[in-house]
């Protein structure tokens, strides 16, 4: 996907760099304190005030990042059907605490697995709801793997008790930390979520702050 860049004139930047960092870090924390993702429009703004060097003559060129972009859904939940009740119930928590989630109710095959590869690429976060049918299920790892080469951040979830992911599933989340919903009551496994997510959310922003 190409990058928007939003042309800046000259004359419409001001110099003060390091107080205009601090009002876009502002408006990431406010974001992230109420569970949404900064919009590029509110991200645009606090760039347009930030100072870059260039000739009077020439206009500035400011790419919002990626990981700041707008999407469709902050949350995609990948599961088994066999695991319903529980993959529904950390659903509706999470609508609870305002996310925006995509999920799969009516068992889509065939030509409606586009729509699922339309949610992955509209998505910022992938939850793995990882169980014996999910690691069997060809239309499972379909989906995690393209959720892994879209580049969204993965959360694997165990549903079924004593269950630990191997071969491409464990290959797959071999680098991520499972949260065991079977291991510690619900609200502590949701609370766990959130807090992972809230991880994920910092890191990538410190990244980006730091390669300016």
């Amino acid at each position: 996907m190409s990058k928007k860049s939003i042309q800046v004139p000259y004359k419409d930047v001001t110099t003060n760099f390091s107080q205009n960092m601090k009002q876009i870090g502002s408006i990431i924390h406010q974001n992230n304190h109420n569970n949404q993702f900064i919009t590029q429009t509110e991200m645009s703004k606090a760039l347009t005030r930030t100072h870059y060097t260039a000739s009077p003559s020439q206009p500035v060129c400011v790419t919002t990042p990626s990981f700041l972009k707008p999407k469709i859904h902050d949350i995609m939940i990948s599961y088994s059907h066999d695991d319903n009740d529980l993959c529904f119930k950390v659903y509706k928590r999470l609508l609870e605490h305002g996310f925006r989630i995509w999920i799969d109710k009516e068992n889509m095959h065939g030509q409606q697995m586009n729509a699922m590869a339309d949610a992955i690429e509209s998505t910022h976060f992938v939850l793995l709801c990882m169980s014996e049918s999910y690691m069997k299920s060809e239309y499972c790892e379909h989906e995690a793997k393209y959720a892994k080469q879209c580049k969204c951040t993965l959360i694997p979830l165990i549903m079924t008790k004593g269950f630990h992911p191997t071969g491409w599933l464990g290959f797959l989340t071999v680098d991520r930390k499972y949260i065991n919903f079977t291991k510690y009551e619900f609200d502590e496994a949701i609370s766990m979520l959130l807090d992972e997510i809230e991880m994920y959310r910092s890191v990538r922003e410190q990244n980006w702050f730091k390669a300016q």
